[in-house]
């Protein structure tokens, strides 16, 4: 999609240097001529052979952690199971390791201009790090929570995979008295754990045992959960895409779940419509939060998840994302996110 609006912008196609030659070669990268280039990076996807890649570059990494891991004979001997989640520590890992290589030959190009910073990125991929230092900074973040075990928890609270994307690994726990039940995208099925596209709802101590288990071993991030705004019925948050500094591109994601990501069923709002609900005074103090949110990161683009609190006054930044600004077949004001950054760039 990106290498379509260069091509409409009459631009020349962009070099890919791919995450498979960067686990085989981490020097992949600086074999790209050193002269002056634009360097952006992107997520790498739904790619199994990547996967298994990083799985291998994370081993150690992960051991030394205390994660659950898969060793190099067992990583060889897998075949692709859809939505299985396969040690997301030790791939997360390796994921770093990647990252490590790329900012060392970056380092020795100054001439290149790159969109986002390394560490920019791995500051995004970890929930515990952003939300603590976003919350010290003054910005408004849900409250994180210092708990040992699920049954600690007051109130409403997400538990979540602290490098986790996409809601993968992440959990709602409902507080009533003594009952807790647990919402989440994870399935538990014949010991192991996979993404599922519907929501499941746990309610045996044995079961919410095991998912907080889980998510403790691979590295948790825990924060109260705060009240959405609705419209239309419906319980919404925003997807901003920040360019440059300033927020581009508002995409409303509604849903009657606690999650309203698109591919769990969450649909598209009308933006423009919920805009012109939005207090003026609100609405400036979301786009501030966002130019905060990217001048700390240093990210060219960064896609923020903002939810609103009913009454539409008061907002918290849930989290940020590095990669966030993939929307198929989304335009608004006339023009795609990656058309927009091209341009702003050019």
């Amino acid at each position: 999609m990106f290498q379509n609006e260069l091509a409409a912008a009459g631009l020349p196609p962009a070099e890919v240097v791919s995450y498979a030659d960067l686990i085989a070669d981490p020097d992949a990268l600086a074999k790209i001529d050193d002269g002056p280039a634009i360097v952006r990076q992107d997520s790498f996807g739904q790619d199994f052979e990547v996967e298994r890649g990083l799985l291998r570059l994370g081993l150690e990494d992960a051991r030394a952690l205390g994660a659950s891991v898969l060793e190099l004979d067992a990583i060889d001997e897998l075949e692709y199971e859809r939505g299985r989640i396969l040690c997301p520590r030790q791939l997360h890992c390796g994921f770093l390791r990647v990252v490590e290589a790329i900012e060392k030959t970056v380092a020795r190009r100054p001439q290149w201009r790159v969109l986002q910073s390394p560490k920019g990125i791995v500051d995004l991929f970890d929930k515990r790090v952003t939300s603590r230092r976003w919350r010290g900074e003054g910005l408004p973040v849900p409250e994180p929570l210092d708990v040992e075990d699920w049954r600690e928890l007051s109130g409403p609270a997400y538990a979540k995979l602290s490098c986790g994307s996409s809601a993968s690994g992440v959990a709602r726990f409902m507080v009533a008295g003594r009952r807790v039940s647990v919402i989440t995208t994870m399935e538990m099925t014949g010991g192991r754990f996979y993404n599922s596209r519907r929501l499941r709802r746990y309610e045996h101590p044995e079961a919410i045992d095991r998912l907080w288990g889980f998510l403790r071993r691979e590295g948790m991030h825990v924060e109260r959960s705060l009240s959405k705004a609705k419209v239309g019925g419906e319980s919404f948050d925003l997807r901003i895409v920040v360019l440059d500094g300033e927020p581009e591109f508002v995409v409303v994601r509604c849903s009657r779940a606690p999650m309203t990501n698109l591919h769990l069923g969450g649909r598209r709002g009308d933006w423009e419509a919920l805009r012109s609900t939005i207090p003026a005074a609100s609405w400036e103090s979301v786009t501030e939060s966002c130019r905060a949110v990217a001048r700390d990161v240093d990210c060219y683009m960064v896609g923020l998840d903002v939810l609103l609190e009913p009454g539409l006054e008061r907002h918290a930044v849930i989290e940020g994302n590095a990669f966030g600004d993939l929307f198929p077949n989304f335009v608004q004001d006339g023009t795609t996110v990656y058309a927009r950054q091209i341009a702003r760039l050019r």
